[in-house]
């Protein structure tokens, strides 16, 4: 891909490939669809995005954008979506609270702190 000049980045089984005209992005999605074909493994309809970088995107529970980086909103609502199984299922408040220390800690130690403070506003269940 580095000779096409497509940037490629893959974790696990996430992949970002970025390229610098619409031109180059769909021969590497070609490229792409026809490598996965070939080792006969199907993306997910719902995480599969083609778009500009300019409108941002989600990739490893960040979101990407010309503001910056930040926590993805997905990302934050499934810590909020836990916490509430959690509650409804009559955990301790102790266990929700190592719970949101956890993920709060998690977030920090991966360097990302400002980035977790600046994004994540949660608000009231409703």
């Amino acid at each position: 891909m580095a000779q096409r000049r497509w940037w490629y980045v893959r974790y696990m089984d996430d992949i970002l490939v970025l390229a610098p005209t619409r031109w180059k992005l769909r021969a590497a999605i070609m490229a792409v669809n026809q490598e996965m074909a070939n080792l006969r493994v199907r993306q997910h309809p719902d995480k599969t995005t083609i778009g500009r970088i300019a409108r941002g995107f989600d990739f490893l529970g960040y979101r990407f954008s010309t503001a910056g980086l930040a926590v993805a909103w997905q990302t934050v609502e499934r810590c909020v979506a836990r916490i509430c199984l959690l509650y409804e299922q009559g955990a301790a408040m102790s266990r929700i609270g190592d719970y949101v220390r956890r993920w709060v800690r998690g977030w920090r130690d991966s360097g990302q702190q400002s980035i977790l403070y600046r994004s994540v506003r949660l608000r009231p269940i409703q």
